[in-house]
């Protein structure tokens, strides 16, 4: 039998406020449910939602998903994150968009923060259906100042990198990557 739920609801409270739209279809059959979800947050208390407040804190901006179901192996997705704001630890960091496509266990990715104290941007892609996952992607980080952030707590510098990420077999026992 098929089950639908249609969404539009507003939830606020001293934890923020969620709108949520969107449909959810075959919920009660996680490998044939289906999804169309819009998430807005304004200053949601991720932290206090999930007894991890000293970790994580108020989230703003907007987070979507579409696809069918459940298993990372199987399932199809497309998903965009745009948040304006969202405080890890002790830092409210900014401007940070991520994009995410996968089909079948093969997921392809790219994202960028525009925090002045993390400037950086990824592309890449990973294989997750076998018993090892294969990765390979590219990270420029133009700058990170860890002490800014709450990181590292000795002294206050920055820096600065590109990498290149070729992780091809992380079986143990025939280790294949490249960093």
């Amino acid at each position: 039998s098929r089950t639908e739920l249609i969404n539009d609801l507003t939830a606020s409270s001293a934890y923020g406020t969620a709108v949520i739209k969107g449909r959810v279809s075959n919920f009660l059959s996680p490998k044939n449910l289906s999804y169309n979800l819009k998430l807005v947050a304004r200053n949601l208390e991720t932290g206090k939602w999930i007894k991890q407040d000293s970790l994580f804190g108020k989230v703003n901006g907007t987070i979507s998903a579409k696809g069918s179901g459940t298993d990372y192996k199987t399932a199809d997705i497309q998903s965009v994150v745009d948040l304006s704001s969202f405080r890890v630890m002790k830092h409210d960091y900014s401007g940070i968009h991520l994009n995410l496509a996968g089909t079948k266990g093969h997921y392809d990715f790219n994202g960028n923060t525009n925090d002045p104290l993390l400037l950086l941007s990824l592309r890449g892609n990973a294989s997750l259906n076998k018993q090892y996952p294969t990765v390979k992607s590219f990270i420029e980080i133009r700058n990170a100042n860890p002490y800014a952030l709450g990181l590292y707590t000795a002294d206050s510098f920055s820096f600065k990198t590109k990498a290149n990420i070729d992780l091809k077999n992380l079986d143990p026992v025939m280790l294949n990557a490249f960093v």
